[in-house]
């Protein structure tokens, strides 16, 4: 009996320590970015309505750790503000895919086309 007592009192233990120290992994959804903005997708982020947590794109995907019912869109670098259109809030959902279209001037398409293609690692 007090075997099993001791046992008992070890398994919670256990449990206390795992809820604790190893927390469970918080829900998130994932989100696809299409460039079309000849700029570099790290200028790029997830704005989550009512939140100053931005979440940055890599490998033209974002992990946005928030719960389903949350309105997010796709926000740009303040330096770039001017040539990019705002989108409207939206609800999360799983499997989104934002579009970067950006208005840049002909010459400044052309310069940045033109560093891409001397800098670009193909």
């Amino acid at each position: 009996m007090t075997l099993f007592a001791v046992f008992i009192i070890h398994w919670v233990s256990l449990q206390n320590f795992r809820q604790n120290f190893f927390l469970p992994k918080k829900p998130y959804f994932e989100a696809k970015l299409v460039n079309r903005c000849l700029l570099h997708e790290r200028f790029f982020a997830i704005e989550v309505l009512g939140q100053p947590e931005k979440f940055y794109f890599q490998n033209s995907k974002s992990k946005i750790f928030v719960k389903k019912g949350n309105k997010i869109r796709l926000s740009i670098d303040q330096r770039y503000e001017d040539y990019f259109y705002t989108q409207n809030y939206q609800y999360i959902r799983k499997g989104m895919l934002f579009i970067a279209e950006c208005n840049f001037d002909t010459s400044i398409q052309r310069a940045l086309t033109s560093i891409r293609g001397t800098f670009s690692s193909d």
